[in-house]
This record gives C-alpha cells, structure tokens and sequence, in this order.
C-alpha cells in the first residue's frame, strides 16, 4: 500500500466542527495529516501530527526553501502555495509516495475507497481542487509548478505578488498539467457544497435532486436522496462546505457514529438509511421557483462584490 500523508496549513482559532473533521481523520488510519498551525494542539490520534508555526516562521520558510523574493503576509494566500507544498515541507514528507494539501472546512469519507492503488499507480496528480489534492512525490514533480501554461500568471508572479489568484485550482496548477500532457486524475468525486443556496445542492453541473440529505456515517461521506418514490444513497471522498463558518456542532458527541451536514449545522443521526421525513427536515427543498430566484440574488452579490473589489483597487 501507498504511503500517503495530508498536509493542512491553517493560521487562527480552528473551526467549529473540528473535532468532528478530526473524527474523520481517524477513521482514515492509513494516511497521515500534517497540520501547520500557530495554534497550540497535540493529538493522540497515531495519524495525525500538529507542527506548530507562526506566519512570520512560513514567511522565512517559503523564502528559504522557494526563494528570498517570495513571501506570505496573509493567511489566505497560502493557498496559492498548496502546488508547493512538496518543495516547501520536503523535510517531513520523504518517506511518502504521495503527499496531498488538504482546507479544514469539511469532513472527509473513505479516501481509500476512492484513491485505490490502481489510481495511485496511474497518475501523478488526484483530484482537481483545492480542497483535497494529492501529488506524486517526486523532484520533478514537485516542481512541476514552476512549468509553463497557468492562466492566472507564472508561479514567480504569483507567489511574490499579495493578490490571492487560487493557483492550486482552474487556471494555476490544473493548466500546468492539462497543457503538458501530465497524468492527471480530475474526476469529481467529491460534494462540493454550493455557496449560491442557503440549502446544501452540489455546485456547478453536478447532479442534484430536489429531496437529498448530505450526511457522515462511520468514516463515509453520504448522501441520501429521492428517486422513484424511494431513499437511495451515494457516497463521496469528502463534502466541502465553503464560506459557511457559522455551522456549529448542534449535538454531535465523542462517541457518535454519524450526523448530518446541511445548512443547520451539524446533527446527530441515529444509524441507517435517513427516511423521506429527515431528508426534509434537515435539508428543505423550498421550490424551484425560489431556487432560482436565491441564485440569480446570489449571484449578483458576488458580480457586486467584484466591481467592489475593482473599485477599491
């Protein structure tokens, strides 16, 4: 089996629901984590391990091991860096096959389950976003972010430049390996919660259904939807659920072997296949008509927020 370590960057109080993103991490004992963290944490857990830095200390790094004229002022920017993670944290990861960046703001399923040893075999970078990436580690892939063809710019422009420009995503480290020809395993696996509705629905042309529930269950990631008049499931390698920091752990305890995840926050579940009654409850489809209404109000915020960004600039 593959050697596998996750590496997290993180800089500020930890989110809500970590303990229960922790509660995930345990039940993939065959990866380790690395959390980078100003803040003062130890675990128990045999996969997992906090190494404690400030931003001023990842600032001298990235300078040291990426060169003096590059820098980190913000904690957002470090992910424009995620491609350089291999380079950057080379000393903690050597014994590795693989290494992979990883947010905080979601829960993961079974990433073996996903991640076989087939895919492993095959291809040198896993998974698209920036949520949860893996990479072969490898000198020559580990650069491979310093190539030709991202969109957004050049990876010297950039890391030495303070503008966020998601160079861990779309038009960064994913045009590098599209327009080289690199092995690259883009499938969508995961539930990328959408930040257009107020009710958790999979972002961009993902498949919904009016009726579905998004939930965690002894170390998989569910969802339970409607179909024919019946409960069916799928299962995800993680859900991210980005710009919802208000989403707190309701009643969730140590000992619990499964909740729900939705708009509400964090929900115990009792164990097995959610009824029609739950799906509703917890994840209330309000109408079409209101859907769309909720996005076209969405979306002219972001559209809005942008000129606003211009402006100021």
């Amino acid at each position: 089996m593959k050697k596998i370590v996750i590496i997290s960057v993180y800089f500020g109080e930890f989110p809500r629901h970590f303990d229960l993103l922790l509660k995930s991490i345990e039940k993939n004992p065959t990866i380790d984590f690395l959390i980078f963290t100003d803040q003062k944490a130890s675990s128990n857990m045999k996969n997992l391990k906090y190494v404690n830095i400030s931003l001023k200390d990842l600032d001298k790094r990235i300078k040291k091991k990426l060169g003096h004229e590059f820098g980190v002022k913000r904690p957002y920017k470090c992910c424009d860096f995620k491609p350089a993670y291999g380079v950057l944290f080379g000393d903690y990861i050597r014994k590795y096959d693989f290494w992979g960046h990883s947010d905080l703001d979601l829960i993961f399923g079974d990433i073996r389950k996903f991640i076989t040893e087939e895919i492993l075999d095959n291809y040198d970078k896993i998974l698209p976003l920036g949520h949860l990436s893996l990479y072969r580690n490898t000198t020559e892939i580990n650069s491979r972010y310093m190539g030709d063809g991202a969109s957004c710019g050049s990876y010297d422009e950039v890391f030495s430049n303070e503008k966020s420009y998601a160079f861990d995503e779309w038009n960064g480290i994913m045009d590098i390996y599209y327009k080289n020809g690199f092995s690259f395993y883009d499938k969508r696996l995961f539930a990328d919660i959408s930040i257009l509705r107020k009710r958790f629905t999979l972002a961009l042309d993902d498949k919904n259904y009016n009726q579905q529930v998004f939930y965690w269950e002894d170390g998989h990631v569910y969802r339970a939807f409607m179909e024919g008049g019946t409960v069916k499931k799928d299962e995800f390698v993680y859900i991210h659920f980005k710009q919802r920091k208000y989403l707190d752990n309701k009643d969730v305890k140590d000992d619990s072997n499964g909740f729900y995840i939705c708009d509400k926050g964090f929900i115990f579940k009792e164990k097995g296949l959610p009824k029609k009654t739950d799906i509703k409850k917890y994840n209330r489809f309000r109408g079409i008509l209101y859907e769309f209404i909720e996005t076209r109000f969405s979306l002219l915020k972001i559209k809005m927020e942008n000129v606003r960004k211009r402006v100021i600039k």
